[in-house]
């Protein structure tokens, strides 16, 4: 059944034109007034308890309206402006104090366009990234500067210090042969004569030299 909404308002004692909190409050006195410890008698009780469910009914009514409509049932539309007010939310329209000023647009666009101005400045004015062969300004470099330096390799007539900072500590010592797993390295004199070079455990050794195929005495 369709609410009547008119005996809501005079059960209430509010105008539709109310606003949304004095029409709650008005609900709220509403309910303790009906409540049975307010009624003397059984009959005043009875009577009381029989216009809840109704008015309760009603009141939830009016709530979904206003939630839909943004005002009561039948207020103006265009009484408390809260109709307006959503309708303007649901069209996107923005209301008129937040709506910038000309002169305050045109000033953020003038900002926006320095800080353009000065990012562009910026990027023009870096140094460029140094090529192979050239400095960061762009000047040619020295040839020994820009080769990078050749890695440490054993070498024939190199002492054992020498062999032990490019190749590690041996796995196995012995005199005048140190021993990499299967590769070893054999000194005269603390200095490198011939070694062997094993797949299964490569030396740094120049690649130049001829590998010993023996194994040490």
């Amino acid at each position: 059944m369709e609410p009547d909404f008119s005996l809501l308002y005079r059960q209430l004692g509010v105008p539709p034109d109310c606003g949304l909190e004095q029409f709650k409050q008005a609900y709220r006195r509403q309910i303790a007034e009906l409540h049975p410890d307010r009624h003397a008698s059984a009959d005043a009780s009875t009577q009381a308890q029989a216009l809840l469910p109704e008015l309760i009914a009603s009141y939830a009514a009016a709530i979904r309206f206003h939630k839909e409509h943004g005002r009561l049932p039948g207020a103006s539309v265009n009484g408390s402006g809260g109709w307006k007010q959503q309708r303007s939310r649901r069209l996107g329209d923005r209301p008129a104090q937040t709506q910038a000023h000309p002169a305050t647009w045109h000033r953020h666009v003038a900002i926006v366009g320095v800080l353009l101005l000065a990012g562009v400045y910026i990027v023009l004015s870096a140094p460029r990234d140094a090529s192979p062969g050239r400095s960061p300004g762009g000047q040619p470099m020295p040839a020994h500067a820009a080769a990078s330096p050749a890695p440490a390799l054993i070498r024939m007539g190199m002492d054992k210090q020498s062999v032990r900072d490019i190749q590690g500590p041996p796995s196995y010592q012995r005199e005048q042969v140190w021993e990499y797993g299967p590769s070893w390295v054999r000194f005269e004199d603390d200095a490198v004569v011939e070694w062997y070079d094993s797949p299964l455990y490569p030396l740094r050794v120049a690649r130049t030299a001829t590998p010993v195929q023996l194994q040490p005495h």
